[in-house]
């Protein structure tokens, strides 16, 4: 059997049209925040010091928020609330439905007509 090859992780990532940097940054820079959007900037920012899996997480989250900045959502208190909800939710449901996301992506790719 392969074995898989480790992704990297991105330091980059396009929403609709506008390209945002990803930085990976120490507890020292960052305090006890995991991951930042930093509007206007187009930067997201991610702390170093929590696992993988958190990080992921974490990432997933701040891209939820530069969809909602670009589509003019302002930021309240109930925009986190709701971010926090849509990433579980999009994060279990591509975990427990990958042929679903699978189809998903090879329509937006041009494979499936």
């Amino acid at each position: 059997m392969k074995a898989k090859t480790k992704i990297p992780r991105p330091t980059k990532v396009r929403v609709f049209h506008v390209d945002y940097s990803i930085t990976w940054s120490s507890k020292k820079k960052m305090g006890t925040t995991l991951g930042l959007f930093r509007q206007g900037a187009q930067k997201i920012e991610i702390s170093t010091d929590q696992g993988e899996q958190q990080a992921a997480d974490s990432l997933h989250h701040e891209i939820i928020h530069a969809i909602r900045d670009a589509v003019g959502c302002c930021y309240t208190e109930s925009d986190e609330v709701q971010t926090r909800a849509v990433n579980v939710g999009l994060i279990c449901a591509r975990r427990d439905n990958p042929q679903v996301f699978a189809w998903i992506d090879q329509v937006f790719a041009g494979g499936a007509r």
